[in-house]
């Protein structure tokens, strides 16, 4: 009964250790990632660029200038399917999270580390509008860590609803196409969804 007794306490021992060292990089990364950071307040009011339309005499349009092809739309317009639709494909829980789905980042983890696994994210709304606006698409560590440190204070600067309309707006569709407003005159022909 004592050695068992001894052995408990060792492991027990190294628990705490090994607590404590995890604790202690976790910290340290925190801080070290953190330096020269994006101040996320700055997205209250960053607009990106849009499409500038010329109208001829008639009223239709003559010209367009852009260099990224977007029109902006305010999210609150949109017709709640085509809401639902991007929180259904995207991030079904957005509203309920704090820009974080931990346990879709173990998910994710475990898919990833397995042999011959296909390759998957966990990445919330949040988490894309962060790095499409503030951060880079590379695929490092080092950028992955960033996000985690910068969405959740995204996420207390800026209202569920204001990141829901800076992501329908910043998201790229193809064809140079950039936000659901462009996405739907290109794909279907029409004046944007939030025209319904």
């Amino acid at each position: 009964m004592s050695a068992l007794w001894r052995w408990f306490k060792r492991l027990l021992k190294l628990a705490v250790v090994g607590a404590l060292l995890a604790l202690a990089v976790g910290v340290g990364a925190y801080v070290y990632y953190s330096r020269d950071l994006p101040e996320v307040e700055e997205l209250r009011t960053w607009r990106p660029p849009q499409v500038t339309k010329v109208s001829c005499r008639d009223g239709s349009v003559c010209a367009e200038f852009y260099v990224e092809r977007r029109t902006w739309v305010d999210v609150r317009t949109l017709p709640p399917h085509v809401r639902d639709a991007f929180l259904a494909a995207e991030d079904a829980d957005f509203y309920s999270h704090g820009g974080l789905d931990y346990l879709g980042i173990a998910r994710s983890a475990v898919k990833n580390l397995r042999p011959g696994g296909m390759k998957s994210g966990a990445s919330t709304i949040s988490q894309q509008t962060c790095r499409a606006l503030l951060l880079t698409q590379e695929r490092k560590l080092s950028r992955k860590i960033r996000e985690w440190i910068l969405t959740p204070r995204m996420e207390k600067a800026l209202s569920k609803d204001e990141i829901l309309n800076l992501y329908v707006n910043t998201i790229y569709f193809g064809h140079n196409r950039y936000g659901v407003e462009e996405a739907a005159l290109f794909y279907f022909a029409r004046e944007g969804p939030h025209h319904r």
